[in-house]
């Protein structure tokens, strides 16, 4: 235990309920140095639901000690207090404070450890700030092996929190407070009730709630709580009261590390996020395999922690350049790979529409063409795509307010939220079954628009000008009034939005996503590509088709091309196989605005 005291006078921390500690410039409460057993009490040094923590002479020992009395309520709960800390007296770990007995007195039990002097990690985060994913990370290794040494015992901790966790002068982390622990045996009570609950609320696991047993797995959980807590100084799910928060996680309601602090390297906000998972078979199998993944995602600061009493912990420090450095080149990155992916798109929509044309040798292809008809081809798509991001947010806000400012409204928001989303939540909180209901619709609306528009499909890899016959180029007039032409994209592009924000909600910002099966979303994001290119690759046929309008030989030719004094020519009115003569520039006459080459013959050059 600690003799730590709070910095401020005031100063509290919302997941504190085990300790109550004197304030800042307060002597500890003297006992009269009473005797209690063999040991000499010297003052109180803090006290909570669980008993009073006093620093204490040991006589035997000749040195100071954290003592800490527990009350039982029973006789089997006075059993339960000494069997668990016998057993944490058999933990020997550098990260686990050292347990030296427990044992009996009168109606009390004592448990008698190890008096750590330094702060505990909340004290840290409160006074400098929250740690960078490199600091948070050696503080999670640490952990992780004070907890697989526990395990290991047969215990559970129960009560994993910053202000549970010391930092010494020195550097050494050091896991304590075991007063809700509970030995790793299964009860027979298979679940329990909210009041049975034990730990701190903020840091329990969503199963807890949901009247399951506590187990490595719910450790876990609360070391994924401590791990965004050191890096956010907030919580993923916070709530005013313990009504409240049981409704958001069974809701699956709860903050992204990814939102909080973009900054961190995805690595390392991967493994906390699987750490925080609704599901206990979806986090990480145990403290050693937690350990594991923390190490892989910061292996340069693993590489320096050989054991489990490692090198000092580097103090916080905050760089504002540097990271304000850091999001100019993500947002440089992503712009890159967003006109990387537009010069794509117009590459493909060009190369379709020369390949269509024959317009080899004549073509304008460049990077600025490129670029110009990916822009346009993707446009109506992305501001369809961003309307329906918009109308989701404002829709969540605007029932937000509702609930905030009309209490009936948040009253039966609540009971709905509690006796149907939330049990099918308990019941079910799995990516699965939405990736596959996503998927079906998404199969069948392609299914759809494919019997729809199965004339423009079946002639997309086979439409060339030169041999597609009279049928298939009239798909690509637009005046030939049968909608096939433009409903192909105005039906499809809002559909491809809804689809592609289902995806990207899906997997990236529900509670669920890492439950989804990794062929599931690889199907369907192969789908959404698919999609985006049956919808985009045609674009400039389809739509941007334009040459000049003129006169040569006597009939209505459109210039598609040029190439020095040379023209290419599509002329619609030409027998099929001559519709692509070359001419010599000077020869065309009555040169005319441009205008779409597939439209419906009408006043030539010089006709009223």
């Amino acid at each position: 235990m600690s003799d730590r005291r709070p910095s401020s006078p005031g100063d509290s921390d919302p997941d504190e309920t085990h300790l109550v500690d004197t304030g800042p410039g307060q002597l500890p409460d003297r006992s009269g140095e009473r005797q209690w057993s063999d040991l000499r009490i010297l003052d109180e040094i803090g006290r909570g639901g669980f008993g009073r923590v006093y620093r204490a002479w040991d006589e035997t020992l000749a040195r100071e000690v954290a003592l800490k009395i527990i009350k039982p309520q029973d006789e089997a709960h006075r059993a339960n207090v000494l069997r668990e800390g016998q057993m944490l007296a058999r933990v020997k770990h550098p990260n686990v404070v050292t347990v030296f007995r427990a044992q009996q007195a009168g109606d009390e039990v004592g448990i008698t450890m190890e008096l750590i002097k330094g702060r505990d990690l909340s004290d840290v985060v409160s006074h400098g700030g929250p740690m960078g994913a490199a600091e948070a990370s050696v503080v999670g290794i640490h952990l992780c092996q004070a907890l697989a040494a526990v395990h290991a015992a047969g215990v559970l901790h129960r009560d994993v929190k910053a202000r549970n966790v010391m930092r010494e002068s020195g550097g050494r982390i050091v896991l304590m407070d075991f007063g809700a622990g509970r030995e790793l045996v299964a009860k027979a009570q298979s679940t329990r009730p909210l009041s049975d609950l034990s730990g701190t609320p903020l840091y329990l696991a969503p199963e807890l709630f949901a009247g399951g047993q506590a187990s490595p797995a719910s450790d876990l959980y609360s070391l994924g709580v401590l791990l965004f807590y050191l890096v956010t100084r907030k919580y993923p799910v916070e709530a005013t009261n313990l009504s409240e928060l049981v409704l958001k996680h069974s809701a699956g309601e709860r903050r992204l590390l990814s939102d909080v602090r973009p900054d961190l390297p995805a690595a390392f906000v991967h493994v906390v996020h699987r750490a925080l998972s609704a599901r206990p078979e979806q986090r990480q199998g145990s403290a050693g395999a937690l350990m594991a993944e923390l190490s892989q995602a910061m292996p340069g600061i693993a590489r320096g922690i050989e054991g489990a009493d490692g090198p000092p912990l580097p103090q916080p420090v905050v760089y504002p350049r540097a990271r304000a450095a850091g999001s100019i080149a993500r947002l440089a990155m992503a712009a890159t790979a967003a006109i990387g992916a537009l010069i794509v798109l117009g590459v493909l929509t060009t190369a379709h529409y020369d390949r269509a044309l024959g317009r080899a040798g004549f073509s304008d292809a460049g990077l600025a063409t490129w670029l110009e008809f990916g822009v346009r081809s993707v446009f109506p798509l992305v501001v369809l795509t961003s309307a329906v991001f918009l109308l989701w947010r404002l829709a969540s806000a605007a029932w937000s307010l509702t609930k905030r400012f009309v209490p009936p409204v948040q009253r039966a928001a609540d009971l709905a939220r509690t006796s149907i989303s939330g049990r099918l939540v308990r019941m079910a909180p799995d990516g699965s079954a939405m990736a596959l209901g996503l998927l079906v619709v998404q199969v069948l609306l392609l299914a759809g628009w494919a019997w729809a528009f199965w004339p423009m499909l079946t002639n997309l890899p086979t439409l060339f000008v030169n041999t597609a016959d009279a049928s298939a180029l009239a798909l690509l007039n637009p005046d030939g009034g049968n909608g096939l032409l433009y409903g192909y994209r105005s039906m499809m592009t809002p559909w491809l939005a809804l689809i592609s924000f289902g995806w990207y909600w899906l997997l990236l910002r529900s509670p669920a996503r890492g439950s989804v099966p990794r062929p599931t979303a690889a199907l369907g994001v192969g789908l959404v590509i698919l999609e985006l290119l049956l919808l985009e690759v045609p674009y400039r046929l389809f739509y941007k088709s334009e040459g000049i309008q003129v006169t040569h030989a006597g009939r209505r030719c459109y210039e598609i091309g040029a190439r020095g004094p040379e023209s290419l020519l599509y002329c619609p009115d030409l027998p099929k196989l001559q519709r692509l003569p070359i001419v010599k520039s000077a020869e065309l006459q009555d040169k005319a605005s441009a205008q779409m080459i597939f439209t419906s013959p009408g006043p030539g050059p010089g006709k009223n």
